[in-house]
């Protein structure tokens, strides 16, 4: 499957891309009422697989700029926090939110390298 996603043209990943940013940033700034979470840390986690789709998304569309994507969706997790937190009345913004999205880029950057690099590498 990997296989299939990484030959698209980088017109189209570049497409997948931007509609998980945009409606990531929809669904940030969408109002909800504040509840208390079933499973301790249960946000955090959601931020971490948020950040691992998002990343994993960018790395294929931007595999050419990977430090700039990078730095760019550190960027775009402290600025979210901070639009929640000014553009919002049920959320705000969380300092341990972002280290939560950091946790998510790293970790698809890993796992990028582990899998996608390593493997493509080894068959060419």
């Amino acid at each position: 499957m990997l296989a299939h996603y990484y030959a698209l043209p980088s017109s189209i990943k570049k497409t997948i891309f931007f509609l998980i940013l945009l409606a990531i940033t929809l669904f940030l700034l969408i109002p909800l009422e504040p509840k208390k979470d079933p499973i301790p840390y249960l946000d955090k986690v959601q931020h971490i697989v948020i950040f691992v789709g998002l990343t994993w998304a960018g790395l294929f569309a931007y595999i050419q700029q990977i430090k700039a994507l990078l730095a760019g969706l550190i960027a775009y997790a402290v600025v979210s926090e901070i639009l929640q937190h000014l553009l919002t009345t049920t959320r705000t913004g969380d300092w341990r939110d972002c280290i939560a999205d950091a946790i998510g880029i790293m970790l698809a950057y890993w796992l990028f390298q582990r899998f996608v690099v390593s493997n493509h590498q080894a068959a060419s």
